[in-house]
C-alpha cells in the first residue's frame, strides 16, 4: 500500500508518526498489517559549495517498516432494521426452551471474535420476573418459564441483553418482548368447582344426571 497515506515524518527531528488513525482491520494494510516506507535524509548544504565537497551533502535512504498490532475492540449489538431491531414477539402458551424472534447479533471489528450473550433485568411493568433466557453462544431468545401466559394490559416485558467478547468488552441494550394472544380452542362445560356435586374428572366439567352441564366459553 502507499505508506504516505498512513505515515508522516517531522522534517526537523526525523520522527515518524501515524498520519491519522491506523486500523488493524483496514484491508489496505494487507494480510501482514504493515507499512513499508523509505525515509530520505538530506544534509543542509550552504548556498555555495566547492565541487569537491558536494558528496558531503548527499542523500541517505533509510528503509522503515511499521507493523500495526491489533487491540481488542468492543462488540456492538446490531441496531438494524431501524425501529424494530430491539422488539420481539412470543406466542401465548409457548413452552419452556421455545425459541422466538430473530437472534440478537453484533458487529465486532475483531474478525472471528467469540461473543457470549446474557440476559438480565427482566421486568413486567415495574415487577421483576424471570421469564426469558438466551442462548449464550447464538443470541437466540428463549422461553425460560414453564409456559407463557397472556394477560390483558400486562403482555409486555422488557429485558437487557449483553454481548461480551473474550476480552471482557461488552455492549448492553434493552429489548421489548410482547406476548401475542393465541386463539384458544373453545371449552365445553362448566368447570368443576366447590358447587359441583359430580365431576367428570378427565374433562374437568360438572355433570348433572350423568350429562355434562353445558356452557360454551372461549378464552381470548
Amino acid at each position: 500500500c502507499s505508506s504516505d497515506l498512513f505515515l508522516k515524518i517531522n522534517s526537523g527531528t526525523g520522527q515518524v508518526s501515524a498520519n491519522g488513525l491506523l486500523n488493524f482491520e483496514d484491508p489496505a494494510l494487507g494480510a501482514l498489517h504493515r507499512l513499508d516506507a523509505t525515509v530520505v535524509a538530506r544534509s543542509c548544504a550552504p548556498s555555495e559549495i566547492l565541487c569537491s565537497e558536494i558528496n558531503k551533502y548527499s542523500e541517505i535512504l533509510c528503509p522503515v517498516r511499521v507493523t500495526v498490532t491489533d487491540v481488542n475492540e468492543a462488540p456492538v449489538i446490531n441496531e438494524t432494521p431501524a425501529g424494530t431491531w430491539n422488539k420481539r414477539t412470543v406466542v401465548e402458551g409457548s413452552k419452556k426452551n421455545t425459541p422466538f424472534g430473530e437472534t440478537v447479533t453484533v458487529k465486532d471489528p475483531d474478525e472471528g471474535e467469540e461473543i457470549q450473550y446474557t440476559i438480565s433485568n427482566q421486568k413486567q411493568g415495574a415487577n421483576a420476573v424471570t421469564v426469558f433466557g438466551i442462548s449464550k453462544c447464538s443470541g437466540q431468545l428463549l422461553v425460560a418459564a414453564d409456559t407463557i401466559a397472556y394477560t390483558e394490559g400486562a403482555d409486555v416485558y422488557t429485558v437487557d441483553v449483553t454481548a461480551t467478547d473474550k476480552g471482557g468488552l461488552a455492549d448492553t441494550e434493552s429489548f421489548t418482548i410482547t406476548v401475542s394472544n393465541a386463539n384458544d380452542k373453545p371449552v365445553f362445560g362448566t368447570p368443576c368447582d366447590a358447587d359441583c356435586t359430580t365431576c367428570d374428572t378427565p374433562n374437568n366439567v360438572c355433570t348433572v344426571g350423568g350429562k355434562i352441564k353445558m356452557t360454551i366459553k372461549e378464552n381470548q
